[in-house]
């Protein structure tokens, strides 16, 4: 397993490769609202452990402000649609002409603030072979649009062109079931291909074995 920086119009992405020299599929974690910390670069190592290539962008690659009050959780930062879309197309981009990577298998995953970034990416791109979320795009923040996101969920989930996956806590005190239910309805009503879980007893942000 190999660990190391990929650079590209100014985007960084930390790249795990596992062993051999087959071509492999792809994950690429896209970080919560703390920046490119730990727990992501860990997520993407033991994907390459399994047998994928794990990438894990720095979505503030270009971002001016405090990072490090950002990781301590001083302070928050939303992106705009477009520069998100911009980061992880770019990443995307960059993981298709690697020798390793099989280009019709790349799998995006958002976690919490960037569950909602796999959608904006889905509605854009046909070239993602699944989405994964984990306890996000299903906050009212998420919902709605405004001037950072132009676009609302249901408007997202009608123009998403890879099947998805969700994963939810039962005891999240940020997303509750109505909010699950409303994620579901929206692509119910756009017969849209997913899966959605609700784990019992699990709180917002579990998969984060280091908070």
């Amino acid at each position: 397993m190999a660990d190391r920086i990929v650079r590209r119009d100014g985007v960084e992405a930390h790249l795990f490769e596992p062993s051999g020299t087959a071509k492999a599929p792809a994950l690429i974690f896209l970080h919560e609202r703390y920046g490119l910390v730990q727990h992501t670069l860990d997520l993407a190592a033991k994907a390459a452990t399994e047998g994928y290539v794990g990438a894990a962008p720095d979505l503030f690659s270009t971002w001016t402000g405090d990072k490090e009050a950002l990781r301590r959780g001083d302070v928050r930062a939303t992106l705009p649609d477009g520069d998100v879309a911009r980061v992880v197309g770019t990443t995307i981009d960059a993981l298709k002409e690697l020798p390793r990577v099989d280009a019709r298998r790349i799998t995006l995953v958002g976690v919490c603030q960037s569950g909602r970034y796999a959608a904006v990416v889905s509605a854009e791109r046909n070239d993602l072979a699944a989405c994964g979320v984990f306890y996000g795009a299903s906050q009212d923040s998420d919902w709605a649009a405004g001037a950072l996101q132009p676009r609302g969920m249901p408007d997202l989930v009608r123009d998403a062109q890879a099947p998805f996956f969700f994963a939810f806590g039962e005891a999240d005190h940020v997303i509750s079931i109505d909010n699950v239910r409303r994620i579901r309805g929206a692509f119910e009503d756009a017969r849209k291909s997913y899966r959605m879980r609700v784990f019992a007893s699990m709180p917002h942000g579990w998969l984060n074995d280091t908070m």
